[in-house]
């Protein structure tokens, strides 16, 4: 029997539902721990958590089939199983319900994961033989950890002489390049390739090659491109130097400036771009074509009389071009990349570093681990325990598995064969999107046979294993669309494989699936957008056809907004649609509006973070200002504008001080105290933005709290993480929300739509930045074994030409598939919108001359015509819509503890105190309260903030207000404290010796002075002496008409004139 199942795959072939029928195939067994040794395997979380609750809902119905007589497990499933198990009905509703109750009692036991949470847990259990650190910190974000080690390695500049030359090296390339002298943008850009799983083969060549080393290459090759360019170019400028001095003009020569001469001319200068020699070039040489008919006859005669020699020398030109060119050609492409070699070197030790100081490894390190056991061992001892455990390998997605994730997992496989065990894999190549994550298409055209394996005893038996279980099945019906749109897709997908390179033919040889009759209807909408302006004068055209067609859908095609989905190519797009659609008052589900950055809330919490680290970030400042403006009144606004207006005194512009005065209660001393999330929290109380639900608040909030539980980092860091991170983080909604989700293709990739529109369908297949490895074998350059190359036309002429064409051939491959899904996507109605093409396409170049292509084969084209209807939806039966009751949270809890717990001890309530100790405790306690009040009204809270910090206990608080409300409402007294006087409290006065005098309170009006200063004991002498010195330093430095008062605060007070 045939053991290993390929299921090749198509949109809406049931690919989930297969992999579910035959896990519970395998589950469902009088042994109910048979779950225990199936391993399930999907490319994404989302993916994951989705199995899972299909199969648990599967056992759940199907183990009470009579209350669930009309689910599709009752219906489909649980027949199926009959049939092809061969147990009785009444024994697999048995086995369902005893599976069911095992898995949640085990759960820990149900292995549906993704191939990194599966990898991550061998590697946690293997790290010591897998020489990583015990307690290693996984990294999932690239950026992040690329981010980190960009700046270690720049702290080392003009300390350490590797990454020093390294880094001058690539920053001058760089300004040779014009690419500007700010390296750190690009150096965290193609830092990442590290991580990649393609540079593992090359990995050891690049690590046996220091700095140094690389650098030396770099002056060889500098040396080879001069020499080529200084023969090349002498060369040259001797003909042209012959031509001058016989006289003869450019106009002389066949096509004047524009041909032969024009060639000679460019490498006399040093421009060496056209070294490919032109026809014209040929022509003289072979056929003496070195005029045109029309020259006058005693010019042809001057050209004729020298054409020997005029021969020799060009036919030397051009042969030296053509010998030497392809080492030139890539010999200039390895020079201009080389320093970029060098720095990689630099950041993989960096890398490493990091791993042995702080213990951090991202994810992408486990695959390349082990990978360097599994390859060169029959038996990997890191599997010996999984071997036992897993029995049963089901593998989701399979075009989007990368080479070494697959034949990392290939010992488990073959181990499981050998024990004529069940396994499986599905895959969809029309599918494959994911190739820049490192997913290999080829893998499942490949198989039985292992992709770009490496030649090793291990990998010719594992393949041998494959070959002889290999059992392959499609998955031929469609029971996603409605009949129109699968029979648009099976005819343009058939047109579109006979235009695809021959290597990628057989990726959609299979593309035709059948059809369901049940499903009748359906229709799918081409609209071309004629307009040859640049993009952004299209855009608009674009809108309002995308917002005429929602409203339709809407009003006259019976359609919810939730029923809509508009798919895009990138998120600059996606977020232009939504904000359309969100201007004209509908409701748009997006990854843009569910940002977290996109919240006016959230960013007034950042705008106060970066207020408290920095006290003269006007920006910050601008920001809470203008967020609280927002939700001011009128009247308050006004009063909140003249507290900042220009000439006021810097106190009076405290941002403490102004928000003070409107009621809230905004300390950064306070704050600062605190730790990241509570201080967080703290604010959110201040503003009493804890009183309404925000879900992008509690979002944040989360993101706060995953921050600070990360021990590598301090508070003072957040800032830049979120900076480099937001684009991350979003909120979740409900899915039956009624809105118009706009969202990527990427996004779109396994879900399905009513209707969906795809607009700005213009995609081309270009290569932009893409970059290899290669292996390189060039005997003048021993010492280097590998290089990251650029993919650009230049390679052409080189000797890794099948390295460009081939990646044009998957660019092809990728654009066609970004279309398969994004057309597959959809139940009742496609519609596309794409610029009017001039011509139709003869290979895979654009969508919109593919489009054009498919319409003439099936003489459809109009010129005229730019909008097209194929099928017709007929009356397509209303579904029942889900509706979702909403719970709303009335209030957000957020509490201060300090208020519930005091850590801080009160001497003066429970110590044995002397009485002068209890009139420190005192005086301490009334000028700690009094620095901080500027009217009557700042009384209390100063009063509270003491009590919150634990200095003193919510009855002596009640006390000391009842005390000093009494004192400052007094006549004699309430004039210093009703908000004339321009104000500073406790401001230092600097004498010239450099001693400080701080008088307690300082009142200045037009003409008056008045220094107040507390006192909370007895009348003493040195009490008017130290007032008298505060009003003569006062004198100094230039205040007029000083008046100077003692404030004595106890039980009773009295007011002293000095």
């Amino acid at each position: 029997m045939k053991n290993f199942h390929v299921y090749r795959s198509s949109a809406g072939s049931g690919k989930t539902y297969t992999l579910v029928k035959e896990y519970l195939k395998l589950a469902l067994d009088k042994n109910s721990d048979a779950f225990k040794h199936i391993l399930a395997i999907t490319f994404t979380n989302k993916a994951a958590n989705e199995m899972r609750e299909r199969i648990l809902l599967n056992l759940t119905e199907i183990s009470d089939p009579e209350t669930h007589a009309e689910s599709n497990a009752v219906k489909i499933m649980l027949p199926q199983l009959e049939a092809e198990t061969g147990l009785e009905r009444s024994l697999i509703v048995h086995y369902a319900g005893r599976v069911l109750t095992n898995i949640l009692h085990n759960y820990q036991d149900f292995a549906v994961s993704t191939i990194d949470s599966f990898i991550h847990r061998i590697v946690r259990t293997f790290a010591f033989d897998l020489h990583l650190p015990l307690n290693f910190e996984v990294e999932v974000q690239a950026d992040t950890l690329v981010a980190q080690a960009v700046d270690l390695l720049l702290s080392r500049v003009g300390v350490d002489d590797g990454p020093t030359k390294a880094l001058a090296g690539f920053t001058e390339s760089r300004i040779y390049d014009e690419k500007g002298w700010n390296i750190e943008r690009d150096l965290k850009k193609f830092a990442g390739r590290l991580l990649y799983d393609d540079i593992v083969k090359f990995l050891p060549a690049l690590q046996k090659m220091d700095s140094e080393e690389i650098l030396k290459v770099s002056g060889k090759l500098n040396n080879k491109c001069r020499k080529f360019e200084n023969d090349l170019s002498g060369k040259a400028g001797e003909l042209m130097s012959f031509w001058s001095d016989q006289g003869i003009d450019p106009t002389d020569l066949a096509y004047g400036t524009r041909g032969l001469y024009s060639y000679v001319n460019k490498l006399s200068v040093r421009n060496f771009d056209g070294l490919n020699s032109d026809s014209r070039v040929k022509d003289a040489l072979e056929d003496d074509k070195w005029y045109s008919k029309s020259l006058a006859n005693e010019r042809k005669v001057l050209v004729d009389s020298h054409m020997d020699e005029m021969g020799g020398m060009l036919g030397e030109i051009h042969t030296y071009a053509e010998e030497n060119k392809e080492e030139y050609t890539f010999y200039s492409i390895l020079k201009k990349n080389i320093y970029q070699l060098a720095v990689l070197n630099e950041i993989l030790l960096v890398v490493d570093q990091i791993r042995e100081n702080d213990g951090v490894i991202h994810i992408s390190e486990f695959d390349k681990r082990i990978a360097s056991v599994v390859n060169n061992e029959p038996i990997p001892f890191i599997y010996e325990r999984l071997g036992e455990k897993y029995q049963h390998f089901l593998i989701d997605e399979f075009q989007d598995t990368s080479v070494l994730e697959w034949q990392n997992i290939l010992p488990l496989i073959e181990n499981a064969l050998a024990q004529q065990q069940f396994n499986m894999v599905v895959g969809d190549g029309k599918q494959a999107i994911y190739r820049f994550k490192g997913g290999e298409v080829e893998q499942l055209d490949s198989l039985p046979g292992i992709f770009e394996k490496s030649d090793t005893q291990e990998m010719h038996m594992r393949e041998a294993s494959l070959k002889r279980n290999f059992d392959p099945k499609t998955l031929e019906f469609n029971f996603r669309s409605h009949e129109e749109i699968i029979n648009f897709n099976n005819a343009f997908y058939r047109f579109c494989s006979g235009l695809l390179p021959d290597g990628l033919k057989k990726i959609y040889a299979d593309c035709e699936q059948k059809i369901l009759k049940r499903k009748p209807g359906g229709e799918v909408q081409i609209n071309f957008i004629d307009n040859d302006g640049v993009k952004a004068e299209k855009e608009p055209i674009y809108f309002n056809k995308i917002l005429q067609l929602v409203k339709d859908l809407q009003e006259n095609k019976a359609y919810d907004y939730r029923d809509i989905a508009i798919l895009c190519r990138s998120n600059n797009e996606a977020s232009k649609i939504a904000r359309t659609l969100l201007t004209h008052g509908i409701d748009v589900v997006s990854a843009e509006s569910l940002l977290l950055s996109s919240s006016p809330e959230v960013n007034f919490l950042l705008h106060c973070l970066d207020f408290l680290a920095n006290s003269k970030d006007k920006i910050a400042l601008a920001g809470i200002l203008s967020y609280l403006a927002g939700k001011q009144d009128a009247e308050p606004l006004s009063r909140l504008l003249q507290d900042i207006s220009p000439g006021r005194g810097e106190d009076d512009q405290s941002l403490e001080r102004i928000l003070g005065k409107h009621g809230m209660n905004f300390n950064p001393g306070e704050l600062l105290q605190m730790g990241l999330y509570e201080r967080v929290e703290a604010i959110l109380r201040s503003f009493r933005l804890h009183e309404t639900v925000d879900p992008y608040v509690i979002f944040f909030l989360d993101v706060v709290h995953d921050f600070s539980m990360n021990k590598r980092f301090v508070p003072e860091d957040f800032m830049e993480f979120w900076r480099e991170n937001r684009h991350r983080f979003s909120i979740v909604v409900p899915a039956a929300m009624d809105a118009v989700k706009v969202m990527t293709i990427h996004k779109a990739k396994g879900l399905e739509f009513p209707v969906v529109i795809y607009p700005f369908a213009n995609g081309k297949a270009e290569i932009k930045n893409e970059q290899k490895w290669v292996e390189i074998r060039d005997k003048e350059l021993p010492d280097l074994k590998t290089a990251l190359l650029p993919i650009t036309k230049s390679l052409k002429d080189t000797c890794f030409k099948h390295v460009y064409d081939r990646e044009l051939e998957m660019q092809q491959l990728d654009l066609l598939n970004i279309l398969y899904v994004a057309t597959t996507r959809p139940t009742e109605r496609l519609i596309l919108m794409c610029d009017k093409p001039k011509e139709a396409a003869e290979e895979i170049k654009n969508i919109p001359g593919l489009l054009r292509a498919y319409l003439e084969d099936n003489e459809l084209w109009d010129e005229t015509k730019l909008d097209y209807v194929i099928g017709d939806p007929g009356p397509i039966p209303a579904v029942a819509k889900k509706q979702v009751r909403a719970i709303h949270p009335q209030e957000f809890i957020s509490g201060n503890w300090r208020e519930k717990i005091i850590l801080s001890g009160h001497a003066a309530d429970y110590w044995d105190l002397d009485d002068d100790a209890r009139n420190l405790e005192w005086g301490n306690l009334v000028h700690q309260v009094m620095g901080d009040v500027d009217t009557i009204s700042d009384l209390e809270p100063s009063i509270q903030t003491e009590i919150n910090k634990g200095n003193v206990s919510e009855s002596k608080g009640a006390e000391l207000l009842d005390i000093l409300s009494r004192i400052i409402s007094n006549e004699e007294v309430k004039e210093f404290f009703d908000g004339h006087y321009k104000l500073k409290n406790e401001c230092g006065i600097m004498t010239s010796s450099g001693d400080e005098y701080r008088p307690d309170r300082l009142m200045i009006m037009e003409g008056r002075t008045v220094v107040l200063d507390y006192k909370t004991g007895k009348e003493e002498g040195k009490h008017l002496r130290q007032i008298e010195r505060y009003a003569a330093l006062l004198e100094e430095i230039g205040y007029k008409n000083i008046e100077k008062y003692l404030l004595y605060i106890g039980e009773d007070y009295f007011l002293k004139k000095a």
